[in-house]
This record gives structure tokens, C-alpha cells and sequence, in this order.
């Protein structure tokens, strides 16, 4: 039994190797550690500010699609935060350090996203079950009515509360959508010239940027549906919410993995480190 535990330990070992090509040694400060922490540190700066704008503007323009996207790309910042964090403290340290500096971030991002989908998610189906919901019904049966009805549409208006402001929606997605490109294609292209192939961190940060980029699409398409075809702009705005938190949740699946195989190398390293010291 314990020589099957060594060579499926051998086995993890060498499939996380492959991921970390000869020369990029823990505990070794390199070019691409300093390039990922560049990265990091712009991620984090520019998705702080926006995120903090789009949030007032998701406030004013009573948008709850744009609320989700703005505090999940709060987390994504603080996600950035504690990845830039992680990359420093790598100098230096040994193989145990850095696998859980590597894991603590993507685990705190996950708990964090989960949080977050939870609460746009309720908000999301109290809007459609709620009083939001009867207001939007007594609206249409209003419109439909006669001339000579005594119940007009600014009534219901007034006690229903305020409509989704489309404008904002527009100008916070497109300015949205233009961060969300130029960060993906820099982490991208780092990705693919940095020889360290296995870092968890710049993982998680890659996944956060491309997951944005697809929640700010949905933003657009609610905004379009609502501006172009007609359709009613809290519903569309409501559905968007919903498909930014399915899209935000749908985003943890992948970091789970990588984060169980993560933590099975970490128990690996124990084990040999324990052994390797009985032995001394």
C-alpha cells in the first residue's frame, strides 16, 4: 500500500514539474516573477477604481446587473490584492511556503465569489417575484386600459420606483469592456512567454479578467435588448444579473481543480519533507 502511495506522490511530482520548466526555482527571484507582479499591480488599481465607480453608477442608475458586475469585480480586485502579495512573498521562501501562498488566494476568491452569487442571485429573483414583479404587471394593465381610466402610468411609476437608467448601462459596459480586453490580452501574453506554467495565482487572476470580460457582455446584451428591440429594461437588467452571477459561479468550477491538485502536491511535499528528515 505505501509503495502505491509513493509512486502516485512520484506521479503528482512530476505532472506539476512539467508545468515549471528548468531554471525557475522556488525561492528564486525571476523576470516573469517581476512581470506577474507588474500585472497584478495594474489589475488591481484598474479594476479597483472602475469597480468603485460602477458601483455608484449601478446606485444612481437603479442597475442591478451593473451592481453585480461592480462587486464582483471588487472581489476580483482584492483577488488581484492578495495574488501581488503572494508573488512577493515568494522570494525567498521555500517549496511549502509558496504552494500555500499559491493557495490561499484562489480559496479566499472562491469563497468570496460564491458570497457574492448568492446575494445578486436573491436580489435577482426578489425582483421578479416581488413587488418589482406587481408593479411591472399593474404598469402593463394600465397602459392597456382606456382613455378614461383614472389611474395613470405616473402613479404606478411613482410607487414602484425608478426604471433602469439604459444610458449608464452603455457607457459603464463599453468602458468596462475596453479594461477587461487590454488586461486579458496582457495576462495572456505573459502566460505564454512566462516559463512558469503552474503558478496558481496568475491562474486565478487570468480567470478573473476573462470571466469579467464575459459578465460585461451580458451587461451590453441587456442594454441592447433594452434600448434596440423594446424589451423592458428592469427585466433585461434583472436577467442580466442572473446570467452575471451563473457566469461568476460557472468561473469556480476550473479553480476548484486547480486547487485540489494544488493542495494534493502540498501533502506531497510534507510527506517527502517528513521522510527526508526521519531519514537524516
Amino acid at each position: 500500500m505505501e509503495q502505491f502511495e509513493v509512486e502516485d506522490d512520484e506521479r503528482l511530482l512530476e505532472y506539476d514539474d512539467v508545468n515549471r520548466i528548468d531554471g525557475v526555482v522556488y525561492g528564486m527571484e525571476t523576470k516573469p516573477k517581476a512581470r506577474n507582479q507588474l500585472l497584478l499591480l495594474v489589475a488591481f488599481v484598474t479594476f479597483t477604481l472602475f469597480a468603485i465607480a460602477e458601483c455608484l453608477a449601478a446606485v444612481f442608475g437603479h442597475s442591478l446587473s451593473l451592481l453585480a458586475d461592480g462587486l464582483t469585480m471588487l472581489v476580483d480586485s482584492a483577488t488581484y490584492a492578495f495574488n501581488l502579495v503572494a508573488e512577493r512573498k515568494k522570494k525567498g521562501a521555500s517549496e511549502v511556503k509558496v504552494l500555500q501562498l499559491e493557495l490561499f488566494s484562489p480559496t479566499f476568491s472562491i469563497l468570496a465569489l460564491i458570497g457574492t452569487t448568492v446575494y445578486i442571485l436573491n436580489e435577482a429573483i426578489n425582483s421578479l417575484t416581488g413587488p418589482e414583479a406587481v408593479c411591472n404587471d399593474t404598469l402593463t394593465r394600465n397602459m392597456s386600459t382606456t382613455v378614461g381610466s383614472t389611474t395613470s402610468t405616473s402613479d404606478v411609476d411613482d410607487t414602484c420606483g425608478d426604471d433602469v437608467n439604459i444610458m449608464i448601462l452603455w457607457i459603464f459596459s463599453s468602458i468596462n469592456l475596453v479594461i477587461d480586453i487590454v488586461n486579458i490580452v496582457m495576462f495572456y501574453v505573459e502566460r505564454r512567454r512566462s516559463p512558469e506554467k503552474g503558478n496558481l495565482n496568475m491562474l486565478s487572476a487570468l480567470t478573473h479578467v476573462a470571466i469579467d470580460t464575459l459578465r460585461t457582455v451580458s451587461v451590453m446584451v441587456a442594454a441592447l435588448l433594452a434600448s434596440v428591440f423594446g424589451f423592458d429594461g428592469d427585466l433585461a437588467d434583472t436577467y442580466a444579473s442572473i446570467a452575471c452571477s451563473v457566469l461568476t459561479f460557472s468561473s469556480t468550477l476550473p479553480l476548484f481543480k486547480s486547487i485540489f491538485h494544488k493542495w494534493r502536491r502540498l501533502q506531497v511535499v510534507r510527506r517527502r519533507n517528513a521522510s527526508h528528515n526521519v531519514t537524516l
